[in-house]
Protein backbone atom coordinates (compact mmCIF):
# COMPACT_ATOMS: atom_id res chain seq x y z
CA UNK A 1 0.00 0.00 0.00
CA UNK A 2 1.39 3.64 -1.24
CA UNK A 3 2.35 5.37 2.02
CA UNK A 4 0.67 8.92 2.97
CA UNK A 5 3.49 11.21 1.12
CA UNK A 6 2.83 8.98 -2.53
CA UNK A 7 -1.11 9.80 -2.14
CA UNK A 8 -0.52 13.35 -1.86
CA UNK A 9 2.18 13.41 -4.74
CA UNK A 10 -0.11 11.53 -6.73
CA UNK A 11 -2.91 13.67 -6.06
CA UNK A 12 -0.97 17.20 -6.84
CA UNK A 13 0.19 15.49 -10.08
CA UNK A 14 -3.12 16.02 -11.18
CA UNK A 15 -4.03 18.83 -10.14
CA UNK A 16 -1.05 21.43 -10.80
CA UNK A 17 -0.31 22.80 -13.92
CA UNK A 18 2.61 21.14 -16.28
CA UNK A 19 4.53 21.40 -19.60
CA UNK A 20 2.43 21.65 -22.83
CA UNK A 21 2.48 19.23 -25.36
CA UNK A 22 2.39 18.64 -28.96
CA UNK A 23 0.17 16.68 -30.82
CA UNK A 24 1.26 14.77 -34.51
CA UNK A 25 -1.72 15.66 -36.19
CA UNK A 26 -1.89 19.28 -35.39
CA UNK A 27 -0.56 21.48 -32.17
CA UNK A 28 -2.33 20.38 -29.35
CA UNK A 29 -1.29 21.48 -25.35
CA UNK A 30 -2.57 19.63 -22.27
CA UNK A 31 -2.11 21.20 -18.90
CA UNK A 32 -0.33 18.40 -16.37
CA UNK A 33 -4.07 17.65 -14.74
CA UNK A 34 -5.85 17.68 -18.02
CA UNK A 35 -6.21 15.82 -21.50
CA UNK A 36 -4.80 16.56 -24.54
CA UNK A 37 -5.85 14.94 -27.82
CA UNK A 38 -5.47 16.63 -31.52
CA UNK A 39 -6.49 15.97 -34.96
CA UNK A 40 -6.56 11.90 -35.15
CA UNK A 41 -6.51 9.72 -32.00
CA UNK A 42 -4.98 6.92 -33.33
CA UNK A 43 -1.83 9.25 -34.15
CA UNK A 44 -1.80 11.69 -32.06
CA UNK A 45 0.85 12.44 -28.76
CA UNK A 46 -2.11 12.04 -25.82
CA UNK A 47 -1.07 12.89 -22.29
CA UNK A 48 -3.07 13.22 -18.27
CA UNK A 49 -1.81 14.73 -15.87
CA UNK A 50 -0.14 11.75 -14.52
CA UNK A 51 2.99 9.26 -15.47
CA UNK A 52 2.61 5.71 -16.06
CA UNK A 53 3.36 4.68 -12.84
CA UNK A 54 0.43 6.45 -10.84
CA UNK A 55 -2.31 5.38 -13.99
CA UNK A 56 -0.36 1.63 -13.36
CA UNK A 57 -1.13 2.02 -9.59
CA UNK A 58 -5.04 2.92 -10.15
CA UNK A 59 -4.99 -0.05 -12.54
CA UNK A 60 -3.92 -3.03 -10.66
CA UNK A 61 -6.03 -1.19 -7.33
CA UNK A 62 -9.30 -3.30 -6.60
CA UNK A 63 -12.71 -2.11 -7.14
CA UNK A 64 -13.13 -1.70 -3.93
CA UNK A 65 -10.29 0.46 -3.59
CA UNK A 66 -10.76 2.88 -6.11
CA UNK A 67 -14.26 3.46 -4.44
CA UNK A 68 -12.23 4.36 -0.76
CA UNK A 69 -9.06 4.64 -0.89
CA UNK A 70 -8.46 6.64 -3.94
CA UNK A 71 -11.66 7.92 -4.69
CA UNK A 72 -10.02 11.49 -4.46
CA UNK A 73 -7.87 10.57 -7.45
CA UNK A 74 -10.63 8.64 -9.06
CA UNK A 75 -12.91 11.80 -9.05
CA UNK A 76 -10.24 14.02 -10.25
CA UNK A 77 -9.00 11.37 -13.06
CA UNK A 78 -12.50 11.07 -14.12
CA UNK A 79 -13.62 14.85 -14.46
CA UNK A 80 -10.76 15.53 -16.60
CA UNK A 81 -11.16 12.62 -19.10
CA UNK A 82 -14.80 13.83 -19.21
CA UNK A 83 -16.62 10.23 -17.84
CA UNK A 84 -17.98 8.98 -14.92
CA UNK A 85 -16.27 7.22 -12.04
CA UNK A 86 -17.72 3.80 -12.99
CA UNK A 87 -16.65 4.60 -16.50
CA UNK A 88 -12.97 5.25 -15.18
CA UNK A 89 -13.52 2.09 -13.19
CA UNK A 90 -14.28 0.31 -16.44
CA UNK A 91 -11.26 1.64 -18.01
CA UNK A 92 -8.76 0.76 -15.99
CA UNK A 93 -10.07 -3.01 -16.24
CA UNK A 94 -9.39 -3.02 -20.06
CA UNK A 95 -6.22 -1.62 -19.74
CA UNK A 96 -5.93 -4.41 -17.14
CA UNK A 97 -7.18 -7.28 -19.43
CA UNK A 98 -5.23 -5.84 -22.53
CA UNK A 99 -1.53 -5.68 -21.06
CA UNK A 100 -0.94 -2.18 -22.49
CA UNK A 101 2.64 -1.28 -21.95
CA UNK A 102 3.44 1.08 -18.71
CA UNK A 103 4.94 3.98 -21.21
CA UNK A 104 1.35 4.02 -23.26
CA UNK A 105 -0.98 4.08 -20.48
CA UNK A 106 -2.06 7.22 -19.86
CA UNK A 107 -2.38 8.41 -23.54
CA UNK A 108 -4.48 4.80 -24.14
CA UNK A 109 -6.66 5.91 -21.03
CA UNK A 110 -6.83 9.25 -22.98
CA UNK A 111 -7.90 7.49 -26.00
CA UNK A 112 -10.45 4.89 -24.43
CA UNK A 113 -11.90 7.73 -22.71
CA UNK A 114 -12.69 10.06 -26.24
CA UNK A 115 -13.57 6.93 -27.55
CA UNK A 116 -16.50 6.25 -25.05
CA UNK A 117 -17.78 9.69 -24.95
CA UNK A 118 -17.93 9.94 -29.13
CA UNK A 119 -19.59 6.47 -29.13
CA UNK A 120 -21.81 8.27 -26.39
CA UNK A 121 -22.67 11.04 -28.67
CA UNK A 122 -23.50 8.77 -31.64
CA UNK A 123 -25.86 6.08 -30.05
CA UNK A 124 -27.48 9.21 -28.37
CA UNK A 125 -28.77 10.44 -32.09
CA UNK A 126 -28.80 7.45 -33.21
CA UNK A 127 -32.75 6.77 -33.93
CA UNK A 128 -33.94 4.17 -35.71
CA UNK A 129 -37.48 4.13 -37.17
CA UNK A 130 -38.25 0.74 -36.19
CA UNK A 131 -39.27 0.66 -32.62
CA UNK A 132 -37.73 -2.61 -31.88
CA UNK A 133 -34.84 -1.55 -32.80
CA UNK A 134 -35.08 2.18 -31.06
CA UNK A 135 -35.93 0.29 -27.86
CA UNK A 136 -32.25 -2.32 -28.19
CA UNK A 137 -30.42 0.79 -28.92
CA UNK A 138 -31.78 2.84 -25.91
CA UNK A 139 -30.92 -0.51 -23.80
CA UNK A 140 -27.57 -0.80 -25.13
CA UNK A 141 -26.52 2.77 -24.50
CA UNK A 142 -27.85 1.97 -20.61
CA UNK A 143 -25.71 -0.64 -20.84
CA UNK A 144 -22.35 1.08 -22.37
CA UNK A 145 -22.93 4.02 -19.38
CA UNK A 146 -22.62 1.34 -17.11
CA UNK A 147 -19.80 -0.10 -18.47
CA UNK A 148 -21.34 -3.38 -19.10
CA UNK A 149 -20.13 -3.91 -22.70
CA UNK A 150 -20.44 -7.39 -23.18
CA UNK A 151 -23.94 -6.69 -22.66
CA UNK A 152 -23.27 -3.19 -24.82
CA UNK A 153 -23.14 -5.70 -27.57
CA UNK A 154 -25.18 -7.82 -26.93
CA UNK A 155 -27.98 -5.49 -27.23
CA UNK A 156 -26.82 -3.48 -30.66
CA UNK A 157 -26.12 -7.13 -32.15
CA UNK A 158 -29.85 -7.55 -31.79
CA UNK A 159 -30.57 -4.05 -33.09
CA UNK A 160 -28.16 -5.07 -35.84
CA UNK A 161 -30.42 -8.02 -36.63
CA UNK A 162 -33.86 -6.30 -35.92
CA UNK A 163 -33.08 -3.52 -38.26
CA UNK A 164 -31.30 -6.23 -41.11
CA UNK A 165 -34.92 -7.76 -40.73
CA UNK A 166 -36.60 -3.90 -41.54
CA UNK A 167 -34.35 -3.11 -44.16
CA UNK A 168 -35.08 -6.67 -46.01
CA UNK A 169 -38.95 -5.70 -45.78
CA UNK A 170 -38.23 -2.22 -46.94
CA UNK A 171 -36.53 -4.09 -50.11
CA UNK A 172 -38.74 -6.25 -50.30
CA UNK A 173 -41.50 -3.45 -50.79
CA UNK A 174 -39.51 -1.22 -53.37
CA UNK A 175 -38.95 -4.55 -55.18
CA UNK A 176 -42.59 -4.37 -55.24
CA UNK A 177 -43.41 -1.12 -55.92
CA UNK A 178 -40.43 -0.52 -58.66
CA UNK A 179 -42.21 -3.71 -60.22
CA UNK A 180 -45.72 -2.10 -60.01
CA UNK A 181 -43.93 0.98 -61.99
CA UNK A 182 -42.36 -0.45 -64.44
CA UNK A 183 -45.55 -2.44 -64.98
CA UNK A 184 -47.28 0.98 -65.66
CA UNK A 185 -44.26 2.07 -68.01
CA UNK A 186 -44.86 -0.86 -69.99
CA UNK A 187 -47.83 -0.27 -69.89
CA UNK A 188 -47.81 3.16 -71.46
CA UNK A 189 -45.32 1.90 -73.79
CA UNK A 190 -47.00 -0.32 -75.21
CA UNK A 191 -49.76 1.48 -75.78
CA UNK A 192 -47.83 3.60 -77.40
CA UNK A 193 -46.55 1.00 -79.61
CA UNK A 194 -50.76 0.59 -80.50
CA UNK A 195 -50.52 3.74 -81.82
CA UNK A 196 -47.46 2.85 -83.98
CA UNK A 197 -49.14 -0.30 -85.04
CA UNK A 198 -52.48 2.04 -86.50
CA UNK A 199 -49.48 4.21 -88.41
CA UNK A 200 -48.01 1.52 -90.18
CA UNK A 201 -51.49 0.03 -91.67
CA UNK A 202 -52.22 3.52 -92.51
CA UNK A 203 -48.90 3.50 -94.36
CA UNK A 204 -47.73 6.86 -92.06
CA UNK A 205 -44.43 5.74 -91.81
CA UNK A 206 -43.16 8.78 -90.59
CA UNK A 207 -45.51 8.67 -87.88
CA UNK A 208 -44.99 4.94 -86.63
CA UNK A 209 -41.32 5.29 -86.32
CA UNK A 210 -42.09 8.55 -83.86
CA UNK A 211 -44.65 5.99 -81.84
CA UNK A 212 -42.33 3.18 -82.15
CA UNK A 213 -39.12 5.34 -80.67
CA UNK A 214 -41.46 6.57 -77.68
CA UNK A 215 -42.18 4.07 -77.01
CA UNK A 216 -38.69 1.85 -77.51
CA UNK A 217 -37.32 4.51 -74.99
CA UNK A 218 -39.97 4.47 -71.93
CA UNK A 219 -39.69 1.02 -71.65
CA UNK A 220 -38.15 -0.26 -68.06
CA UNK A 221 -35.12 -1.54 -68.43
CA UNK A 222 -36.99 -5.11 -66.49
CA UNK A 223 -38.28 -4.95 -69.82
CA UNK A 224 -35.40 -5.47 -71.80
CA UNK A 225 -37.17 -8.13 -74.62
CA UNK A 226 -40.33 -5.60 -75.25
CA UNK A 227 -37.61 -3.36 -75.60
CA UNK A 228 -36.10 -5.18 -78.20
CA UNK A 229 -39.32 -5.89 -79.67
CA UNK A 230 -40.19 -2.15 -80.45
CA UNK A 231 -36.99 -1.19 -81.82
CA UNK A 232 -37.46 -3.57 -84.21
CA UNK A 233 -40.88 -2.28 -85.02
CA UNK A 234 -38.93 1.15 -85.53
CA UNK A 235 -36.60 0.17 -87.78
CA UNK A 236 -39.36 -1.47 -89.87
CA UNK A 237 -40.85 1.66 -90.26
CA UNK A 238 -37.68 3.33 -91.04
CA UNK A 239 -37.48 0.81 -93.79
CA UNK A 240 -41.22 1.08 -94.48
CA UNK A 241 -40.44 4.70 -95.65
CA UNK A 242 -37.59 3.37 -97.63
CA UNK A 243 -39.93 1.70 -100.00
CA UNK A 244 -42.03 4.87 -101.26
CA UNK A 245 -38.56 7.20 -101.33
CA UNK A 246 -35.19 5.97 -101.10
CA UNK A 247 -33.48 7.39 -98.02
CA UNK A 248 -30.37 5.53 -97.39
CA UNK A 249 -29.51 7.21 -94.02
CA UNK A 250 -33.12 5.69 -92.70
CA UNK A 251 -31.73 2.43 -93.76
CA UNK A 252 -28.70 2.96 -92.10
CA UNK A 253 -30.19 3.97 -88.92
CA UNK A 254 -32.68 0.86 -89.31
CA UNK A 255 -30.02 -1.55 -89.48
CA UNK A 256 -28.27 0.01 -86.01
CA UNK A 257 -31.77 -0.55 -84.24
CA UNK A 258 -32.23 -4.20 -85.50
CA UNK A 259 -29.01 -4.99 -84.26
CA UNK A 260 -29.57 -3.07 -80.87
CA UNK A 261 -32.86 -5.18 -80.76
CA UNK A 262 -31.32 -8.46 -81.48
CA UNK A 263 -28.99 -7.67 -77.78
CA UNK A 264 -32.48 -7.31 -76.07
CA UNK A 265 -33.93 -10.05 -77.61
CA UNK A 266 -31.08 -13.03 -77.23
CA UNK A 267 -31.93 -16.32 -79.76
CA UNK A 268 -32.57 -18.52 -76.46
CA UNK A 269 -35.03 -16.15 -75.26
CA UNK A 270 -37.21 -15.37 -78.46
CA UNK A 271 -35.87 -17.62 -81.17
CA UNK A 272 -38.67 -16.63 -83.56
CA UNK A 273 -38.88 -13.48 -83.13
CA UNK A 274 -34.95 -13.19 -83.39
CA UNK A 275 -34.86 -14.52 -86.47
CA UNK A 276 -37.95 -12.44 -87.91
CA UNK A 277 -35.21 -9.71 -87.43
CA UNK A 278 -32.63 -11.08 -88.62
CA UNK A 279 -34.61 -11.60 -91.95
CA UNK A 280 -35.46 -7.83 -92.01
CA UNK A 281 -31.89 -7.13 -90.78
CA UNK A 282 -31.04 -8.61 -94.04
CA UNK A 283 -33.55 -6.54 -96.22
CA UNK A 284 -32.42 -3.64 -95.15
CA UNK A 285 -28.57 -4.36 -95.85
CA UNK A 286 -29.42 -6.11 -99.14
CA UNK A 287 -31.64 -3.08 -100.04
CA UNK A 288 -28.38 -0.69 -98.89
CA UNK A 289 -26.11 -3.25 -100.40
CA UNK A 290 -27.46 -2.68 -103.78
CA UNK A 291 -27.18 1.14 -103.92
CA UNK A 292 -23.69 1.30 -102.19
CA UNK A 293 -20.24 0.62 -104.71
CA UNK A 294 -18.46 -1.95 -102.16
CA UNK A 295 -20.33 -5.52 -101.45
CA UNK A 296 -19.81 -5.48 -97.95
CA UNK A 297 -23.34 -4.93 -97.16
CA UNK A 298 -24.66 -7.91 -99.29
CA UNK A 299 -22.56 -10.27 -97.57
CA UNK A 300 -23.23 -8.92 -94.30
CA UNK A 301 -27.32 -9.47 -95.79
CA UNK A 302 -26.21 -12.66 -96.36
CA UNK A 303 -25.02 -13.43 -92.96
CA UNK A 304 -28.16 -12.58 -91.66
CA UNK A 305 -30.53 -14.08 -93.96
CA UNK A 306 -28.76 -17.49 -93.62
CA UNK A 307 -28.62 -17.24 -89.42
CA UNK A 308 -32.53 -16.89 -89.60
CA UNK A 309 -32.59 -19.70 -91.11
CA UNK A 310 -30.97 -21.62 -88.37
CA UNK A 311 -34.05 -20.94 -86.62
CA UNK A 312 -36.84 -20.63 -89.51
CA UNK A 313 -36.33 -24.05 -90.81
CA UNK A 314 -38.99 -25.68 -93.37
CA UNK A 315 -40.08 -28.18 -91.00
CA UNK A 316 -41.01 -25.35 -88.05
CA UNK A 317 -42.35 -22.45 -90.16
CA UNK A 318 -42.24 -23.28 -93.51
CA UNK A 319 -43.41 -19.72 -95.33
CA UNK A 320 -41.28 -17.70 -93.38
CA UNK A 321 -38.33 -20.55 -94.20
CA UNK A 322 -39.42 -20.27 -98.22
CA UNK A 323 -39.76 -16.33 -97.54
CA UNK A 324 -36.05 -15.92 -96.31
CA UNK A 325 -34.61 -18.40 -98.79
CA UNK A 326 -36.24 -16.08 -101.31
CA UNK A 327 -34.44 -12.89 -99.52
CA UNK A 328 -31.39 -15.14 -99.40
CA UNK A 329 -31.66 -15.72 -103.78
CA UNK A 330 -31.32 -11.93 -104.07
CA UNK A 331 -28.56 -11.11 -102.61
CA UNK A 332 -27.35 -14.23 -104.01
CA UNK A 333 -27.95 -13.11 -107.67
CA UNK A 334 -26.85 -9.45 -106.77
CA UNK A 335 -23.95 -10.07 -105.65
CA UNK A 336 -22.86 -13.00 -108.07
CA UNK A 337 -24.03 -10.43 -111.36
CA UNK A 338 -21.67 -7.71 -109.55
CA UNK A 339 -18.65 -10.02 -108.71
CA UNK A 340 -19.72 -12.27 -111.89
CA UNK A 341 -19.43 -14.89 -109.42
CA UNK A 342 -21.05 -18.55 -110.92
CA UNK A 343 -20.61 -19.74 -107.16
CA UNK A 344 -22.65 -17.09 -106.22
CA UNK A 345 -25.50 -17.31 -109.09
CA UNK A 346 -25.87 -20.78 -108.25
CA UNK A 347 -26.06 -20.71 -104.53
CA UNK A 348 -29.31 -18.39 -105.90
CA UNK A 349 -30.37 -20.80 -108.46
CA UNK A 350 -30.67 -23.49 -105.49
CA UNK A 351 -32.52 -20.74 -103.03
CA UNK A 352 -35.18 -20.07 -105.40
CA UNK A 353 -35.80 -23.74 -105.86
CA UNK A 354 -35.80 -24.54 -102.03
CA UNK A 355 -38.56 -21.85 -102.12
CA UNK A 356 -40.64 -23.38 -104.96
CA UNK A 357 -40.87 -26.43 -102.86
CA UNK A 358 -42.77 -24.86 -100.54
CA UNK A 359 -44.55 -21.77 -102.26
CA UNK A 360 -46.21 -24.18 -104.50
CA UNK A 361 -48.38 -22.49 -107.65
CA UNK A 362 -51.33 -24.02 -105.64
CA UNK A 363 -50.85 -22.95 -102.25
CA UNK A 364 -49.19 -19.36 -102.81
CA UNK A 365 -49.41 -18.13 -106.38
CA UNK A 366 -48.38 -14.54 -106.47
CA UNK A 367 -45.25 -15.99 -104.06
CA UNK A 368 -44.86 -18.75 -106.83
CA UNK A 369 -44.99 -16.57 -109.36
CA UNK A 370 -42.31 -13.95 -108.01
CA UNK A 371 -39.71 -16.68 -106.96
CA UNK A 372 -39.84 -17.99 -110.72
CA UNK A 373 -39.24 -14.34 -111.97
CA UNK A 374 -36.60 -14.65 -109.52
CA UNK A 375 -34.75 -17.65 -110.50
CA UNK A 376 -35.49 -16.44 -114.55
CA UNK A 377 -33.30 -13.42 -113.91
CA UNK A 378 -30.56 -15.45 -111.65
CA UNK A 379 -30.90 -18.34 -114.98
CA UNK A 380 -30.09 -15.60 -117.24
CA UNK A 381 -27.69 -13.93 -115.78
CA UNK A 382 -25.65 -17.17 -114.82
CA UNK A 383 -25.55 -18.33 -118.17
CA UNK A 384 -23.09 -15.47 -119.72
CA UNK A 385 -21.14 -15.99 -116.55
CA UNK A 386 -20.81 -19.30 -117.04
CA UNK A 387 -19.49 -18.49 -120.96
CA UNK A 388 -16.90 -15.67 -119.25
CA UNK A 389 -15.25 -17.99 -116.92
CA UNK A 390 -14.83 -20.96 -119.19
Amino acid sequence: MLNRAFFIALLGAFLVAGVPVTAAAGNVSAERGSVGIGGNVEKSTITIGATPEQVATLIRASTEALRTTYEAQVKTLSGQLGVTQDALTHFFQILREQNVPLEKLPETLATIAQRFREMQKRLAVHNPEDPASKALIEKARMELNTGHYDRTDTFLSRAEIAELNTARQADRRARIAQAAADQCWLNVATTRAFRGELSMFRLNYQKAAEHYQVASEIVPDSASTERGTFRGRWADALVGRNLWKSNNAALRQAITLYRQALADLPRDRAPQEWATIQNNLGFALQTLGEREANTTRLEEAIDAFRAALEVRTRERVPLEWAETQNNLGITLQTLGAREASTARLEEAVVAYRAALEVCTRDRAPLEWASIQDNLGISLATLEPVQKLTT
